[in-house]
C-alpha cells in the first residue's frame, strides 16, 4: 500500500502544480491586458484541477469503503499542493475581473 500512496501523492502534486502554474500564467496575462488569453488559461487551469479533484475523490471513496492508507509526509504534502491550487483557482476569476475593470 505504501507504493500506491507514493504514486497517488506524486500524481496529486504534479496535477495540482500544473494547475497552479497555468493559473499564474493566466494572472500574468490579465495583468498585461490580455484578458481573453487569461480567461482561456483560467478554463484550462480549472480543467486540470478537475483531474486532481477526481483523484482526491478516489482516495476519499476508497477510504470510505474501508481501504486503509499509509499516511506519510509526502501524502500530507500533496494535500497542501491540492489545497493551495483550490484557493488560487477560487480567486482567479475575481482577480481577472478586477483587471477587466469589473466590480
Amino acid at each position: 500500500m505504501e507504493e500506491k500512496t507514493i504514486e497517488i501523492s506524486m500524481e496529486l502534486i504534479g496535477i495540482s502544480g500544473e494547475a497552479k502554474g497555468i493559473a499564474f500564467l493566466a494572472l500574468k496575462n490579465a495583468k498585461s491586458g490580455c484578458i481573453v488569453k487569461a480567461e482561456e488559461l483560467a478554463i484550462k487551469a480549472k480543467s486540470k484541477l478537475n483531474e486532481a479533484h477526481r483523484l482526491h475523490a478516489q482516495i476519499i471513496s476508497r477510504e470510505a469503503q474501508g481501504e486503509s492508507w499509509d499516511i506519510k509526509t509526502l501524502f500530507i504534502h500533496s494535500q497542501d499542493h491540492f489545497s493551495n491550487a483550490l484557493v488560487i483557482l477560487e480567486l482567479l476569476d475575481y482577480i481577472i475581473d478586477l483587471y477587466k475593470g469589473k466590480k
